[in-house]
Formats: structure tokens, sequence, C-alpha cells
């Protein structure tokens, strides 16, 4: 049985040890540096607590690093002479790549590199997945495996890490930008607020439901709403001359600089 260890148990971390948890063929082990924190999520989860991460790190097959990127390179080079050929070492730290990371713990353990977005909080995640060009199939089977519990899992050379940053990991807040802005215009045009939301919430949710279900492009589903001379190709015909796709498509470019930006 392998032994998954987890530094770092706050939102993301806490949210992957939750979605491994009744996985029976693995075993859980957790430290942070806030040690309320860590008691509360391995009481509630049954997941071993660590006293330090060097015995995580000697207890552990797998190691999921979910620190603040700003901790990575301290914390690494710190435990390296712990780290060994057998251990993978999985990094869910933004901006931070595989070279460095390989580096920093001495170049002994095998490298993934992950990307997640937050709807990993509600086991709805997706992941972008590098593997340096060492770890071997069972190795990396594992970890798809692991990952695709979660939610939805995308394998990709690094270099693609930025863009799907900008895409998918920043992705929940254009969509909540954009939900927020609709709530802001059924008040505007009389609703109560609260009112307003419960009628957003449900227009995003039957939406996806829509898409997940109905066999039709994006195209052709919002060409069922959108009757000629109708008052949906009024509000489309508005956000064209405003150029709201252009600018969606360069904010996601400027989002893709800042993200290479950040790992330089």
């Amino acid at each position: 049985m392998d032994t998954i260890g987890v530094i770092g148990t706050g939102n993301m971390g806490g949210a992957i040890l939750k979605g491994w948890s009744p996985l029976k063929d693995i075993s859980l082990i957790g430290y942070d540096i806030d040690e309320q924190k860590l008691n509360k999520i391995c009481m509630e989860l049954k997941v071993q607590k660590a006293r330090d991460i060097p015995e995580l790190i000697q207890k552990s097959t797998y190691i999921l690093l979910a620190v603040k990127p700003t901790q990575v390179k301290s914390l690494l080079k710190k435990y390296k002479d712990l780290f060994l050929d057998n251990h993978t070492l999985m990094s869910i730290c933004a901006g931070i790549k595989i070279k460095k990371i390989k580096k920093w713990c001495g170049g002994k353990a095998k490298v993934v590199r992950i990307m997640p977005n937050t709807p990993a909080l509600v086991g709805k995640g997706m992941f972008a997945i590098c593997f340096e060009e060492e770890v071997d199939g069972s190795t990396h089977a594992k970890v798809i495996e692991l990952f695709n519990v979660l939610g939805k899992c995308f394998e990709m050379e690094e270099n693609y890490i930025d863009a799907y940053t900008a895409l998918i990991g920043s992705g929940p807040a254009y969509i909540i930008y954009f939900l927020e802005a609709l709530v802001e215009a059924g008040v505007s045009l009389g609703f109560q607020r609260q009112i307003s939301i419960e009628m957003v919430k449900g227009l995003l949710s039957g939406t996806t439901k829509m898409i997940e279900e109905l066999d039709k492009s994006l195209a052709g589903l919002r060409e069922m709403v959108t009757s000629p001379a109708g008052t949906t190709i009024a509000a489309l015909n508005h956000f064209d001359r405003m150029a709201v796709r252009g600018a969606i498509i360069d904010a996601l470019h400027q989002a893709c600089k800042r993200s290479k930006e950040l790992g330089e």
C-alpha cells in the first residue's frame, strides 16, 4: 500500500486530502505548520498526523507539496538529503517549474507538477499535470488515478502550464465576475438582491446541465436562445459593439503573461 504525505493542509491541500480519504488502497499522512488546523483535518478525515516534515518524508512514497510558492525553495533545500529515488514529489505550487523543484530536492525524487483550480474544493477540480521524463509508467498511472478521483486531468507539456493557468486556473474568477455583473443587472432592473442572486445561481446550474447533457455545440446552444429580432440578439449585439469577446481574449493573454512572469 502506498503512503501519500501532504505538506500543507490549507484550502487546496485539505481539499485534496478530503478527496483521497475514502480511498482504500492508500494511507495518508499530513503535516502543516499550523498545528490546530492539522489536528482538525486529521481528526476529521482519520488521517495520520506527522510530527514534522522529516517524519512525513520518511513514511511516504508520494509527497504532495501544497505550500506557498515562496516557501518551496527553502523547504526543499532544507530536507533535500531525505528525498530518495523511490519518492515522487507532486507540486501544486504555482509558478515553480519542474527543473527548479528537481534541483532544490537534490535531484533524486521524481517530480510531477500539477496546476489545480478551486472547484477541487467540491470534487469538481480540473488539473493540468506535467511529468518529468524520469517518471515511470506505474507512477504515471498512479498520479493520474489519484487526481481523476478529484475531478478531471489534462496531461500536458510544461510549456502549456501558463496558458492553462490563465484559462482554467483563474477561470472560476472570470465566471463569478460575470455572474456578479448579472446579479447587479437584476438589481438595477428592480429585483431584490437575494432574489437576483438565487435566479442567477439557477441560471448557472441549469445552463451547465444543458451544456453537459445536450448533444449540441456551444454555438448551437446559444442559437437556441437567440430568436430573430428578439431580446437576446439585442443584448448580444451590444456585447459585440463593446468588443466583449475580444476583451475576454485579451484579458486571458494578460493572465498568461503574468503567469510566465511569476515563474521566472
